[in-house]
């Protein structure tokens, strides 16, 4: 007997304020995250960073499915990197599946400038974007 094809909700996507001093906002993304919304994603988050000045950005992907091959993530990556303001420390946090989707992402960050990071808990992720608020 065949299994019926799991339902996958499309990709929705909340921007929260988070952290002690209001500078960390956190993204929270569900249901199945394509490259073309990803890129979409990207410009759309990068503004309202630099709009409301945040300093650091916990993008949350653990309630969502991946579907980036490599290419697709280090492009998503690289749109994130040329349009996040400078400085923005930026921390994805990610179920065990998603590590080197979590890896890739930050690797190309970093070498875009961006201190980044990548956390299996979302406590370890907001405590880690405190510290960096701590140290400017």
């Amino acid at each position: 007997m065949k299994t019926p094809d799991r339902h996958i909700e499309p990709l929705s996507m909340r921007l929260l304020p988070s952290g002690r001093f209001g500078r960390v906002a956190r993204v929270e993304l569900t249901g199945e995250n394509v490259p073309a919304v990803s890129l979409e994603n990207a410009q759309h988050i990068s503004a309202h960073i630099g709009q409301k000045k945040y300093q650091g950005l916990a993008m949350d992907w653990r309630a969502c499915v991946m579907t980036h091959n490599v290419a697709e993530l280090t492009e998503v990556a690289m749109a994130f990197g040329s349009h996040l303001p400078a400085g923005l420390r930026f921390a994805v946090i990610h179920r065990p599946d998603q590590l080197a989707h979590a890896i890739k992402m930050t690797r190309v960050l970093a070498s875009s400038g961006f201190t980044a990071r990548a956390f299996a808990l979302e406590a370890e992720a907001l405590k880690w974007l405190d510290q960096q608020d701590e140290a400017i």
